[in-house]
């Protein structure tokens, strides 16, 4: 006790000599008075971190535990994943890309068919909710439905276009959303004889095989040359800037690979991450085809 008295004079003394607001000398002396008896300390920590929380909503954060607030207090490097995105906690479809001969309303109309009925799944729902603004004018009638299988990672809907009468089968799920499951998607499907348009993300060797042999129909290049070439350089730049210039918010692009135009990634080179030699690539000739990278604050 003697020593934890001594330790709550000294921050005082302190605190007065550096001329301390009364404002914020008063919670230290608190704080450390508390603290000073052993069977207050939890309280007190969880006093001292619900205080800092709110500190930060006021600045527009939101901890998610009290634990978060010292947890962040220690850190000297942050590094954020490429895909984070501060979102409103709910799916919503952003765009559709329709195959030759089909359109928009068609496809959400088709996949609305194959996502459960009043269920709560948030792909479904925001499935669901893009048809409905985007009403299909032919009518759909559904003749049978295989809800989600974890298994084989699809839902499955039989149906039938009034205009014409045929019976089609609608699968939602052949779509892979990282590069491991991109390689596997093409060549399982291929190995069940099923024609199903299939895509997914990154230019892996596998996957630009898949796109050459037929077995993938496109693949997302976000290039990722770009995606940690350019963080390191703007912690570099914020770093002897004294924190003046700060990171952009950047787009490294979207680029659609398909058979058509994959031969120029399977060369081999640094900026595809198959070779770490220095090697000049010429550019193509004409005018630059891809989705630039672009940059914003």
């Amino acid at each position: 006790m003697l020593f934890n008295g001594a330790v709550t004079v000294g921050l005082a003394t302190y605190a007065f000599w550096l001329a301390l607001p009364l404002s914020e000398v008063a919670p230290l002396i608190l704080v450390a008075v508390l603290s000073s008896i052993p069977v207050a300390l939890p309280s007190m920590f969880t006093l001292a971190a619900a205080v800092g929380a709110r500190s930060l909503s006021r600045r527009g954060v939101l901890p998610t535990s009290l634990s978060a607030v010292d947890e962040a207090a220690g850190i000297d490097i942050l590094c954020a994943d490429k895909t984070g995105t501060l979102t409103r906690n709910e799916l919503a479809v952003m765009s559709v890309c329709p195959m030759p001969t089909y359109v928009e309303a068609y496809v959400l109309a088709l996949a609305a068919l194959a996502s459960s009925d009043g269920g709560q799944d948030p792909v479904d729902v925001a499935i669901r909710d893009a048809a409905g603004r985007t009403p299909f004018q032919d009518k759909l009638e559904l003749i049978a439905f295989v809800p989600f299988d974890p298994g084989v990672k699809r839902s499955e809907a039989t149906v039938r276009q009034q205009s014409d009468g045929v019976a089609i089968r609608v699968l939602k799920g052949a779509f892979a959303v990282d590069a491991g499951s991109t390689e596997l998607l093409g060549q399982a499907l291929s190995t069940e004889g099923m024609k199903i348009p299939n895509g997914g993300f990154d230019t892996t060797p596998t996957t630009l095989s898949n796109i050459q042999a037929g077995k993938t129909d496109f693949t997302i290049y976000q290039d990722p040359y770009l995606q940690g070439f350019l963080p390191t350089l703007y912690f570099y730049l914020y770093n002897i800037s004294g924190g003046t210039i700060s990171p952009p918010d950047t787009d490294t692009g979207l680029t659609f690979i398909t058979k058509s135009n994959a031969k120029p990634y399977t060369a081999s080179s640094r900026f595809q991450g198959s070779t770490s030699a220095q090697k000049y690539l010429p550019r193509p000739s004409g005018a630059i085809s891809n989705p630039p990278a672009t940059t914003s604050t």
